[in-house]
């Protein structure tokens, strides 16, 4: 019956804790984002396809987050091959986070200024036992009425206290259309471990952070912002120390060009930083001899000497800052040239964890929700009476708050 497979999608939900055999990973806590290196380009292809999607998909409020569970009918994700060995890992979406980003403490900045993000989890699916976590950075735009973050949320009632569980994506009218996350930007890539639902289970993740900002309009960020108050704003990790530069590719090539970055040698800019470091050493060194020369002169109470010491002094900081910065390029040209001279891809990846076989109630839920379509509005509207018990107005309630069961 409907209401059977209901239970059985849900299930899993309920009991995620209780089945550890092949735990589902989570996004993490937020990163601070890295400064690349200019030189390390990832040596490694990737293509994605995203298809259109418009049943609805269930969201539950973790206390940290919103986490979207995806169904397993929508196959969307990426590939990732390696010409070098002729691997390929094949990542498929399990879920999608929807959080704030970490709190950036007073006086300090992040690297891209964002105010909201969502993080795309994703499984590796031909046994490696990785994961990948797709972090999408947001800022607020007037003119955003297309955004993925509008379309999840329309006509939704979000989540906003501890365990509850809605429905999203139910505006059928807005389908979601995920192939813009990596549209149009470079990504990078580091190591990472996401926690899971199974107490001191870890799994190693592929880590890509999207460096350029999407849109959400201003109304969809209000929303999100009032369904997360209870959330806490906790300061991000520090950023990666390997990162790696890559370009996404759609699948299907007549869907857009694809241009991949070009790895910068800066040996040049390290010459030229050297020479610049040089010489504001010698300009440092003769302020130096000019402000012993002027100490000299006010011992012996020259004219004018207390004048030409401010003056001295003045020269001798502005000096001093120049070298110090000229020290710092070369400092980071030289850290990045040894950097790109001894990484080798994938050298700092975790040690993977084997899948294990799936619980026959993991098994049992998927095998419902491959067969039947998602809870879709239309197909609600035509079964019957005991839908209408577990769903009212049109969008499906599947857990009661502790507010609306007072309003029951």
């Amino acid at each position: 019956s409907v209401l059977l497979g209901l239970r059985l999608l849900l299930l899993p939900l309920a009991c995620n804790s209780q089945v550890c055999d092949n735990p589902m990973a989570g996004g993490g806590k937020g990163q601070t984002w890295p400064v690349p290196n200019p030189m390390l380009v990832a040596p490694v292809n990737l293509t994605y396809n995203y298809e259109s999607y418009v049943h609805p998909m269930l969201a539950e409020f973790t206390g940290r987050d919103i986490t979207v569970r995806v169904p397993p009918d929508y196959t969307a994700g990426f590939k990732l091959s390696n010409p070098s060995n002729g691997s390929t890992e094949v990542y498929t979406l399990r879920s999608m986070q929807l959080r704030k980003p970490g709190k950036i403490p007073e006086g300090t900045n992040q690297v891209l200024s964002h105010v909201f993000e969502v993080a795309l989890i994703h499984q590796e699916t031909t046994g490696t036992g990785y994961w990948a976590s797709v972090i999408v950075p947001f800022e607020v735009g007037e003119d955003a009425l297309s955004d993925m973050l509008t379309h999840l949320s329309d006509e939704a009632d979000l989540p906003d206290e501890n365990g509850e569980v809605q429905a999203v994506l139910v505006s059928d009218a807005r389908p979601l259309r995920l192939n813009q996350v990596w549209s149009g930007a470079s990504f990078y890539h580091s190591w990472t471990t996401l926690p899971t639902g199974c107490q001191g289970v870890t799994v190693p993740a592929r880590h890509f952070m999207r460096n350029t900002t999407l849109m959400v309009g201003v109304h969809t960020f209000h929303r999100l912002l009032d369904a997360l108050h209870l959330a806490p704003e906790a300061p991000p990790t520090g950023s990666p120390k390997l990162v790696w530069e890559l370009v996404g590719c759609p699948e299907d090539p007549a869907k857009g060009p694809c241009v991949q970055p070009v790895a910068e040698s800066l040996q040049g800019k390290l010459t030229e930083a050297q020479t610049l470091q040089s010489s504001a050493l010698t300009n440092m060194r003769n302020c130096k001899a000019t402000m012993d020369q002027v100490l000299v002169q006010i011992q012996n109470n020259t004219l004018n000497s207390l004048m030409s010491a401010i003056a001295a002094r003045d020269n001798l900081r502005d000096a001093q800052a120049r070298f110090d910065s000229a020290s710092l390029t070369v400092n980071e040209l030289q850290g990045w040239i040894w950097q790109a001279g001894n990484a080798t891809w994938d050298s700092d990846a975790p040690q993977p964890v084997k899948a294990g076989a799936k619980s026959l109630l993991q098994a049992a839920a998927m095998s419902f929700t491959q067969r039947s379509p998602l809870l879709s509005r239309r197909r609600l509207e035509h079964e019957g009476p005991v839908l209408n018990l577990l769903f009212g107005n049109g969008r499906p309630v599947l857990h009661h708050t502790a507010r609306q069961r007072s309003n029951l």
